[in-house]
């Protein structure tokens, strides 16, 4: 029986935005909500709402009512919160050791990294219980409807 890894899928144009805003963010870090939808085998990110956030180079922190705003705006586009881009400048794009200890667990981080803002990389992963599991990341195909 061969068991599905789910993964998480981004429309490229949603994508490409998402590192812009990480190169425009830097030396900061970058910080959004991700919504969408979560199918069998898939987490689909449709739509991404800005965080207003307190960021620096090595942490990022944002108010609840903060917070609260972000989600509702999703809501109000019809996308379900599934969880966080951030940002690690001048690191790679794994979880921090604070990462690791403060993150919701089943929520989706998509994380940005690298040496510049001209080099980033990107990783995806789920956090439980302080342990990180990746998360294949798929950019969509042309034509592929990404719900």
């Amino acid at each position: 029986m061969r068991v599905q890894v789910p993964h998480l899928v981004l429309p490229p144009p949603l994508y490409q935005r998402l590192v812009e805003a990480a190169q425009q963010a830097w030396p900061n870090e970058l910080v959004a909500l991700l919504g969408g939808h979560r199918h069998a085998g898939a987490v689909a990110v449709t739509h991404v709402e800005p965080l207003p956030a307190t960021a620096t180079v090595a942490t990022f922190a944002a108010e609840a009512v903060a917070f609260a705003g972000a989600e509702a705006a999703l809501r109000a586009r019809g996308a379900a919160f599934l969880g966080f881009v951030h940002s690690h400048p001048h690191a790679a794009p794994h979880p921090s050791r604070r990462d690791l200890a403060v993150a919701w667990p089943g929520c989706v981080q998509l994380l940005f990294g690298g040496a510049s803002a001209e080099n980033l990389q990107s990783k995806a992963f789920t956090i439980a219980h302080g342990v990180a599991t990746p998360l294949p990341l798929r950019l969509a195909v042309p034509g592929e409807a990404v719900r």
